[in-house]
């Protein structure tokens, strides 16, 4: 099987989602209760915040990669015709 690269929206929200699920199964079984007013608020900040974590990582990897992409076409250009 091919390795794909790491999705960090993909793996923030999966946590996030079984962790609401834990919460309500909790809540079901004790006093304990997840404020449903607050949850939804909760699941747009901490997607946006794994988005923008995303799309800075995603700029990273592409400058790292334009970097040394520019390095070997200057490494091309400096070296003498024969």
């Amino acid at each position: 099987m091919r390795k794909h690269p790491f999705d960090l929206l993909s793996f923030v929200a999966g946590l996030l989602f079984v962790g609401l699920a834990l919460a309500y199964g909790i809540g079901a079984y004790t006093d304990v209760r997840l404020e449903p007013q607050y949850v939804f608020p909760l699941v747009l900040v901490v997607l946006g915040l794994a988005g923008l974590a995303g799309s800075i990582l995603a700029q990273q990897r592409n400058d790292r990669v334009l970097a040394s992409v520019a390095q070997d076409t200057a490494d091309v250009r400096t070296q003498p015709l024969r």
